[in-house]
């Protein structure tokens, strides 16, 4: 019996069925390899999310209470937060920072600012909306702090030097998302320095 090669139609069939499997095992590897790079993108905004957010807790936990008159009383708006912080995110332990709303080109941005630093760092991009918020310690939310009390009496010592808790709310299409810090030291001022501003608007 005589041995017989592959004729010019078989080669053809088996080079196109190679051919064809070669094209589907390139796009599976190509999906796979996109589903990977999805999914590392995905981790990667996910730790910087949890990052930013981070810093943003780290910094407003630390908050120190400090008196009217004193060297950064907290205080803040819908758009900025400036207070005294043990931990500030750029090192160092002690200083005067604020996270401020700024207008940009692509939305607004969320920044932090220490004092005598040149400009401020962004730490987030692309907000639609964005607004800071403060709960005293009954509870009640309001857009600035300290909050107007509803009848002022200028010879009262404020108590409250800190909010409970600051959140920043940023909602877009997709939900909102919220940043919500409780403020580690007490509301109130130090009771020595409490009797001392009394002490020195005469009510003692």
């Amino acid at each position: 019996m005589k041995n017989r090669g592959f004729t010019v139609l078989e080669a053809l069939v088996s080079m196109v069925i190679v051919s064809m499997v070669v094209v589907l095992l390139m796009q599976s590897l190509s999906q796979v390899l996109g589903l990977r790079e999805r999914v590392l993108r995905s981790e990667r905004e996910a730790r910087i999310a949890a990052l930013q957010e981070h810093w943003f807790r780290d910094s407003l936990t630390a908050a120190m209470a400090d008196i009217p008159e004193g060297i950064a009383p907290f205080s803040g708006n819908v758009r900025a937060v400036r207070f005294l912080s043990l931990d500030p995110i750029d090192g160092g332990y002690f200083a005067v920072v604020e996270w401020r709303i700024l207008d940009a080109a692509g939305g607004l941005e969320l920044a932090y600012h220490r004092d005598g630093d040149a400009a401020p760092v962004v730490v987030l991009r692309g907000l639609s909306r964005a607004a800071f918020r403060y709960q005293d310690r009954e509870g009640r939310w309001s857009d600035a702090w300290p909050p107007a009390p509803a009848v002022p009496d200028p010879s009262e010592v404020a108590t409250d030097a800190l909010p409970r808790a600051v959140e920043l709310v940023m909602p877009d299409d997709s939900g909102s998302r919220v940043w919500r810090v409780g403020i580690g030291a007490g509301p109130a001022l130090p009771l020595p320095i409490r009797v001392r501003e009394e002490v020195r608007r005469g009510a003692l």
